[in-house]
């Protein structure tokens, strides 16, 4: 039997999972836990001569790149979901909270 989640942050959002999640991939993205080790030890490999400052800088911006790329993706894909799911919710159940938002407190 399905029920309206309460308490914690389903007091604000439907979805509080989904908003913790992109969260962390936020976190992730800025302060680059990524694979920076591998990149460095490839810019290593390419690290002869003039070009090697020119691979550094190529090889550094696509890791952030890749970084923020994710996050676009994670993020995107848990809010079509977001929305379906308080879709859901909202169809489902008569008294589910009108205040309540999708995704993001306050906001959305």
């Amino acid at each position: 039997e399905y029920s309206i989640p309460i308490g914690g942050w389903f007091r604000f959002v439907s979805c509080p999972h989904y908003f913790a999640e992109i969260m962390i991939y936020f976190t992730l993205a800025k302060l680059g836990a990524d694979d920076d080790e591998n990149a460095a030890m490839m810019i290593r490999l390419h690290d002869a001569g003039p070009q090697g400052e020119l691979v550094r800088n190529i090889l550094s911006a696509l890791n952030l790149k890749k970084r923020w790329f994710l996050l676009v993706w994670v993020a995107t894909n848990l809010s079509i979901s977001a929305y379906h799911t308080h879709e859901w919710y909202r169809r489902r159940f008569r008294s589910y909270p009108a205040e309540r938002k999708r995704l993001l407190p306050l906001i959305w």
